[in-house]
């Protein structure tokens, strides 16, 4: 059994620990680098059918660290609520689970669980103020690979996407498989080198940079997977934060 702890500024005290049965390999792993594009503030009209604060009707939770941006939990939303700064904070679900409880299944990780972080409401709403001032764009752009990219490769490639966002681009992200590549079976190491490869391009794709809380993008369309989980995309819109 495995418990985790969560300390940020954002949070009074120390989070109560909630303890689960973890699956043995690499996705019983409790903390996970991952980032994700900062949903738009309470006050901003689209916001209204957001799943936040008590809208999060799901028993558990991740949540992603305002420091370091790595995802840790399970957390318990109510149990967030209780000991964040209301009136600054509001907690939002920006991800769905693999299913609505997943606590039933005889063995789950951290990745069955809905994603969620903390929204600064002040900050929020200036970024959002100041994405009116500037004009949008709708040119869309395609970022295409393979499962087995080289490390070379890929980081050319996002170079060259993370660019199209500043500009405020639209980028498509496909990821498939070469012609006679076997299926990813589900728990196999395989699928979970797929999962992390798709975090690790969500989180260079959607910070600005490591250590601000600012975001370069947001998910517009989250992943999706074929049945054979052989083919992954994905839509993210840039704020054309340079």
């Amino acid at each position: 059994m495995k418990s985790f702890a969560l300390l940020s500024p954002t949070l009074r005290g120390r989070m109560t620990l909630l303890r689960a049965k973890w699956p043995t390999g690499p996705l019983g792993a409790a903390t996970l680098p991952f980032h994700t594009a900062a949903p738009r503030a309470a006050n901003d009209k689209s916001a209204q059918d957001k799943l936040v604060d008590e809208r999060i009707t799901v028993p558990l939770i991740q949540l992603v660290d305002p420091t370091s941006g790595q995802l840790h939990g399970p957390f318990k939303p109510q149990d967030i609520l209780a000991k964040i700064d209301r009136k600054a904070y509001l907690l939002m679900q920006v991800t769905k689970g693999a299913m609505d409880d997943p606590t039933q299944k005889k063995e789950w990780s951290l990745r069955d669980l809905p994603i969620c972080r903390l929204i600064n409401k002040r900050m929020e709403y200036e970024r959002q103020r100041e994405k009116k001032k500037k004009p949008t764009s709708t040119q869309s752009k395609a970022l295409t690979l393979s499962w087995n990219v080289s490390d070379h490769d890929l980081s050319h490639k996002l170079s060259k996407a993370r660019r199209e966002l500043e500009r405020g681009h639209q980028v498509r992200v496909e990821i498939s498989a070469k012609s006679g590549t076997p299926r990813a079976l589900p728990g196999s190491q395989e699928a979970d080198d797929r999962l992390q490869l798709v975090e690790h391009i969500l989180s260079q794709l959607t910070q600005a940079s490591p250590t601000s809380e600012a975001t370069l993008a947001r998910i517009t369309s989250p992943p999706s997977w074929n049945r054979s989980r052989t083919l992954v995309a994905f839509v993210l819109q840039g704020s054309g934060a340079a």
